[in-house]
C-alpha cells in the first residue's frame, strides 16, 4: 500500500503541474473576468489533470486490478474516475475559494493549498471504489475462476473512511500500542470464516478485531440491548456490520426467538464467504479467565455448512484479546489468533449427531482460546494471583530474558507465571494459600498507602522529586490549555457512567465510543467555529488537529502529577513503606524458591 500510495502521490505531482499549468494559462491569456479565471478556468485545467491522472492510475498504478481482457472496462473506469474526481474537485473549489476569501491569495496559491487537501480524499476513493475489483468479470475469465477464490462484495468507501477515523484513535490515541499476533493465519477473504474469541472489555474486544482486517468487513454479534436506544443507533450499528444477539439471561425467554433474523443473515454472509465474529461466554467476563460457551456458534457454523449444501468448508478461526490493564487510557492490547479448524470433516458426524458434533468442535475451540490467552481458573485466589503477576511478574519476565513492556511476550510469560503457582499449590494448597494471604495484606496495605508497588522498589530520591515538581509547574499553563477538549471529553462519559452503570468494565467502552462518535466532532466543530470567527480559520484547524496530541499530554501530565504525589506519600509516612518494603521482600524471595527453582 506505501509504494501504491507513494506512486499515486508522484503521479498527482505531475497532474498538479499539469492543472498549475493550464491554469496559469487559462486565467492570463485566455480570460480576464473573475468568473473565467475563478470558476472556468479551474475547471478546465481539472479536467486536464484528470486525464493525465487517469491514464497514469490505468496503465501503472492500479495496473493489476484492471481486467485488460475487458476493453469495455476502460470506458467505465474512466467514467467512475470521473465522478470520483467530482467529489474532490468540490472539495478543491471549497478550499480555493475560502483560501481566497480568507488570505485573498493569487488563484494559483489558493489552488496548490486546496490540492494538498483534495488529493487525501482523492486517493481513498480511487483505491476503495474505482479501481477496486469489478464484480463482473469476462466470460473467459468467469467460467475459468473457482468458486472459492471469488472476491466478496467490498464495503465502500464511506466506510473505510470511517474505519481509518476509528482505528487512529484506538491504535493511537486510546492505547499506547496494539499488536496483532499470528495474523497471517487468517483465511484469505472470501473464505466463509467464524471467528470465535474470549470477550473480557466491552466494545473494546470488537474493535481490536475489525481493527485486524483491511480487507473486508466482518459482521459482529453483540449484546441486543444496545440496538434499543433509538432507531438511528439501531440503523448505525447495522451499517457498520453489528447484529443483535437477544441472551436468555438479559433479554428473557420471549425475545430468544428474534435471535433467527441475525442467524439467518449471518450464516447467509458466511456461506457467502463473509467474516463473522462471536463470543460464545455470552457475556464479558472481568477478570483473565475464560467461561464456558455456549453452543450458539457451532450451531451457526454447521447450519451455514449446511445452507450451502455442505459443499463450502466453514472455517472456525479462535482468537483472543489480552489487556495490560482494563481500565483509562494508554494501555497496551493484543489480539492474537490461534490455528483454524475447518469444520468439513464434521459433516458426517453432523447429519447424523448433530450436537454430537458441535460438542467435539467446541471443546477444540475453547481448549485453544484457553491456551492462547490468559486463563487464570484459580478464582479463589484470583485476586492474590494478580497482583503477584502484574507486580512480581515484571521480574520474573526479566528472569527468562523476556521484556516486560512487550506485551505478547509478557502474557507467555505471565501464563508460564500462573502455570508455576497452580502447579506448587496443587502440591502443596496450605502453603500457596498462606502465601496469597500474606499477598493480600501486602497489597491492601499499598493500597492504604495510597502509592503503587514501583515505589517500594527503590528509594525516593528528593532531589530527582525536586526536578519533577518543577517541570510540572514549568508545564502547568501547557496543561491548562489542554482541558480544551480534554477535560469535557474525558469526564461527559465518566460521569454518564457513574450515573447510569455498575458494570466497571463499560467504562472504558463508553469513554472510546462517547469520544470518537459524539464528543470529539462536537467539540471540534464548535472550536472551528469559534477560533475561525474571532481568531482566524487557519488557527482554527491547526487547532483542531492538535487535539489529539492535547488529550494525550492532558492524561500524561495528570498521570505524571499523581506519579509525583505518590512519591512525597513515600517521604511523608517512611515507617509505613519501610513496613511495606520488609513485606515485600518476603514475598519477593518465598516465590523466587517457589518459581525459579
Amino acid at each position: 500500500m506505501l509504494i501504491k500510495y507513494l506512486k499515486f502521490l508522484l503521479t498527482r505531482l505531475f497532474g498538479t503541474g499539469v492543472d498549475t499549468l493550464v491554469l496559469w494559462v487559462c486565467s492570463n491569456y485566455l480570460f480576464t473576468s473573475y468568473w473565467g479565471s475563478y470558476i472556468l478556468s479551474p475547471i478546465i485545467s481539472f479536467e486536464c489533470a484528470v486525464i493525465s491522472n487517469f491514464l497514469w492510475s490505468y496503465y501503472w498504478i492500479w495496473n493489476n486490478r484492471v481486467e485488460n481482457s475487458c476493453k469495455s472496462y476502460l470506458g467505465t473506469y474512466f467514467l467512475n474516475f470521473n465522478l470520483s474526481a467530482v467529489g474532490g474537485f468540490l472539495i478543491k473549489m471549497l478550499f480555493l475559494l475560502l483560501f481566497e476569501s480568507i488570505f485573498g491569495w493569487d488563484v494559483v496559491w489558493c489552488n496548490l493549498m486546496a490540492l494538498l487537501i483534495s488529493g487525501f480524499f482523492n486517493y481513498f476513493l480511487t483505491d476503495l471504489w474505482v479501481f477496486r475489483k469489478p464484480k463482473m468479470m469476462c466470460e473467459p475469465m468467469k467460467n475459468g475462476m473457482n468458486e472459492r477464490k471469488k472476491k466478496v462484495e467490498k464495503p465502500s468507501w464511506l466506510y473505510w473512511i470511517f474505519w481509518y477515523y476509528l482505528r487512529f484513535f484506538y491504535d493511537k490515541v486510546f492505547y499506547k500500542k496494539t499488536y496483532k499476533v499470528n495474523s497471517r493465519v487468517i483465511p484469505e477473504d472470501g473464505t466463509p470464516l467464524l471467528i470465535v474469541s474470549n470477550h473480557q472489555n466491552c466494545l473494546n474486544d470488537p474493535l481490536g478485531l475489525v481493527f485486524s482486517f483491511n480487507d473486508r468487513k466482518p459482521y459482529v454479534i453483540t449484546r441486543a440491548d444496545v440496538f434499543s436506544i433509538s432507531p438511528a443507533v439501531d440503523k448505525f450499528l447495522r451499517a457498520i456490520g453489528l447484529l443483535p444477539a437477544f441472551r436468555l439471561n438479559y433479554d428473557g425467554e420471549d425475545a430468544l426467538s428474534r435471535n433467527a433474523e441475525t442467524f439467518q443473515v449471518s450464516e447467509q454472509a458466511l456461506i457467502d464467504g463473509k467474516t463473522v465474529i462471536m463470543y460464545p461466554e455470552a457475556r464479558h467476563q472481568d477478570k483473565h479467565w475464560l467461561g464456558n460457551f455456549s453452543y450458539g456458534y457451532t450451531k451457526m457454523a454447521f447450519e451455514a455448512a449446511e445452507m450451502g449444501n455442505f459443499e463450502k468448508d466453514v472455517v472456525i478461526l479462535p482468537t483472543c484479546n489480552h489487556y495490560s490493564h482494563y481500565f483509562g487510557i494508554q494501555n497496551r492490547m493484543l489480539v492474537k489468533f490461534g490455528t483454524p479448524i475447518s469444520i468439513q470433516p464434521y459433516y458426517e458426524l453432523y447429519k447424523t449427531k448433530p450436537r454430537t458434533a458441535q460438542r467435539e468442535v467446541n471443546k477444540l475451540v475453547h481448549e485453544q482460546i484457553s491456551n492462547l490467552m490468559l486463563d487464570v481458573r484459580d478464582l479463589d485466589n484470583y485476586d492474590a494471583i494478580d497482583f503477584i503477576r502484574t507486580t512480581y511478574g515484571n521480574n520474573y519476565a526479566k528472569w527468562k530474558g523476556v521484556d516486560p513492556d512487550d506485551l505478547p511476550e509478557r502474557l507467555l510469560s505471565d501464563k508460564d507465571l500462573v502455570a508455576k503457582l497452580d502447579k506448587v499449590k496443587e502440591e502443596n494448597e496450605r502453603s500457596m494459600n498462606e502465601l496469597y494471604r500474606h499477598t493480600r495484606i501486602l497489597r491492601q496495605g499499598i493500597e492504604e498507602l495510597g502509592v503503587t508497588d514501583h515505589h517500594l522498589e527503590e528509594n525516593v530520591n528528593p532531589m530527582a522529586l525536586g526536578f519533577k515538581l518543577m517541570l510540572l509547574i514549568v508545564l502547568l499553563p501547557l496543561w491548562i490549555f489542554s482541558w480544551w477538549p480534554s477535560m469535557p471529553i474525558y469526564w461527559i462519559p465518566v460521569g454518564i457512567f457513574n450515573m447510569k452503570m455498575k458494570d466497571p468494565m463499560f467504562k472504558s467502552s463508553l469513554l472510546y465510543g462517547l469520544t470518537v462518535l459524539f464528543t470529539l466532532p462536537l467539540f471540534s466543530v464548535i472550536t472551528l467555529l469559534v477560533v475561525g470567527c474571532v481568531v482566524s480559520w487557519l488557527s482554527a484547524v491547526v487547532y483542531v488537529a492538535l487535539f489529539p496530541l492535547l488529550m494525550l499530554f492532558c492524561w500524561k501530565y495528570v498521570m505524571f502529577g499523581k506519579g509525583i504525589l505518590q512519591s512525597v506519600q513515600c517521604l511523608l509516612r517512611p515507617a509505613s513503606v519501610q513496613k511495606l518494603k520488609r513485606m515485600r521482600k518476603d514475598l519477593h524471595s518465598r516465590l523466587n524458591k517457589i518459581v525459579k527453582e
